[in-house]
């Protein structure tokens, strides 16, 4: 019945498309989710939220793309489900820096398990990891390691002031 131009955008066809057909004439691979999440809108008469789906789309053939839906009955004069409605938000990007922060994180913490005395220190100076065998050897002088995560290595190093 109705579709902005940023989801129609995000399909691959034109608003003027859209209108009056089913979605599994315009996006076939999207009728199960779709399916599940109206299933379980007209089981509850309630929202389903952040439901999680991907698939390729006309608009990005070799693309797989992901989004985040959250589907809402629209409630007839006798409080039955009529329609529905969605917000559909494309997370593809946001979801691939989330695995590289991932991949980065692991490396970093892999390298930082397999040396001797790990700390790493960013490139503003500050403190922002210690391995278990730095966290150990500052614990065996009597201080926390963690409690230097943000500080800057060169006020840690020279606590009477810098020259």
């Amino acid at each position: 019945m109705r579709i902005n131009e940023l989801l129609a955008e995000m399909s691959g066809f034109s608003v003027e498309a859209h209108l009056g057909r089913h979605v599994s004439e315009m996006l076939p691979f999207l009728v199960d989710a779709i399916r599940d999440v109206t299933g379980r809108i007209l089981a509850t008469v309630q929202a389903v939220l952040n439901h999680d789906y991907s698939g390729v789309t006309p608009a990005a053939p070799s693309v797989t793309r992901l989004w985040k839906e959250s589907g809402y009955p629209a409630l007839g004069d006798a409080c039955e489900v009529a329609g529905f409605s969605a917000v559909v938000e494309e997370i593809t990007e946001r979801k691939q820096a989330e695995a590289n922060l991932r991949e980065s994180e692991e490396r970093a913490n892999g390298i930082s398990a397999s040396i001797t005395d790990g700390i790493h220190i960013d490139s503003r100076g500050h403190f922002t990891l210690f391995n278990d065998a730095a966290r150990a050897m500052y614990a065996a002088q009597g201080n926390d390691a963690d409690a230097l995560v943000c500080k800057h290595s060169w006020d840690e190093a020279f606590p009477e002031g810098r020259t």
